[in-house]
């Protein structure tokens, strides 16, 4: 059973709405069983790969926005157990073009429609606990075929290109290019001192301690644990960052589309541009629906932090030498 962190009251999951749900899911099993396709999908598979608060949830939107790709929305993620059913049941009921509010709360968003990480489904189908990697807790071998099979039948369900986002998958990305012949990947890069200061406030706003460590674990937490708040999200940005990029060596380059969160935000389309042939290099093929994609802010985090990035470049100036 998953084992999430304790969060402030904003951001606790209603009990009762998690157990429905968790019931819903067992019930429908037996139907999902009955939808599932063999072979590979005709359609190709998108991963939005990147460390947490690195920018992975605003590039997801802007790409779901722009093309007419499939996607797990809030709605389909309540069917972790049965996505297939969930997929279908949003086709029907999403109806209309996708056109997101660019709105997001460390990852979290609101509405029917928008993106969802679908952790349950991840943590389930790659046998983890907690989000920490398999050096930390100990994780089970991976059916990758039967986490195919289901990819697949997502993508066929709804017609399209599909696209995934979840810090898991950075783990796995040379698991999940070797299984899926068709698949390709997004990997969003921040600078690495906002992106520890980004983390660093997600400690102070959903831990309410900035001591208390969030989000993803690498292989270095066993020893980055008893080290002090900066050095800790200096060392997690720094060592998921190198366990993401072993991964993504392994993979054909026509096959990787790196994407600058900066520059991104000052011209979207320019990378979207270049997601539309990531898709077509892989056997398939996404069109745009006409909807603009904006200029968006980019956060360097400066305001009021600059002790904090102080403390955090010195850090990283460590890891260096």
């Amino acid at each position: 059973m998953r084992q999430d962190p304790e969060v402030t009251e904003p951001y606790r999951k209603n009990e009762d709405e998690e157990h429905f749900l968790s019931m819903l899911n067992d019930a429908l099993e037996s139907l999902e069983a009955t939808l599932q396709v063999s072979g590979d999908s005709q359609h190709p598979l998108v991963f939005v790969l990147g460390l947490p608060r690195s920018g992975t949830t605003i590039v997801s939107q802007a790409i779901i926005s722009r093309f007419g790709i499939g996607y797990v929305s809030n709605l389909t993620a309540a069917f972790w157990k049965a996505p297939v059913c969930g997929v279908r049941l949003a086709r029907k009921l999403l109806t209309g073009e996708y056109l997101s509010c660019y709105q997001s709360d460390y990852g979290r968003t609101k509405g029917a429609s928008e993106p969802h990480e679908f952790g349950y489904f991840w943590s389930t189908h790659l046998g983890y606990t907690e989000l920490a990697h398999g050096k930390v807790t100990e994780t089970a071998p991976v059916d990758w075929a039967g986490v195919s099979s289901v990819l697949n039948s997502m993508a066929e369900a709804q017609g399209a290109p599909f696209l995934f986002k979840n810090l898991l998958c950075n783990w796995h990305a040379s698991d999940l290019a070797a299984s899926l012949s068709r698949s390709c990947f997004i990997v969003v890069k921040r600078n690495a001192t906002d992106n520890a200061l980004s983390l660093l406030n997600m400690r102070e706003n959903m831990l309410g301690d900035r001591d208390k460590w969030a989000s993803a674990k690498p292989a270095a937490y066993e020893w980055l644990k008893y080290e002090d708040c900066w050095t800790q999200v200096a060392g997690q940005v720094r060592y998921l960052q190198q366990e993401l990029d072993a991964q993504i060596a392994v993979i054909a380059p026509s096959r990787v589309l790196e994407v600058d969160l900066e520059k991104f935000c000052a011209s979207p389309s320019g990378y979207l541009e270049r997601v539309a042939d990531l898709v077509q290099g892989v056997g398939g093929a996404i069109t745009g629906n006409g909807n603009p994609v904006p200029v968006f802010r980019y956060r360097d985090l400066r305001d009021g932090l600059d002790a904090d990035r102080v403390r955090i470049e010195r850090a990283f100036s460590k890891f260096s030498r």
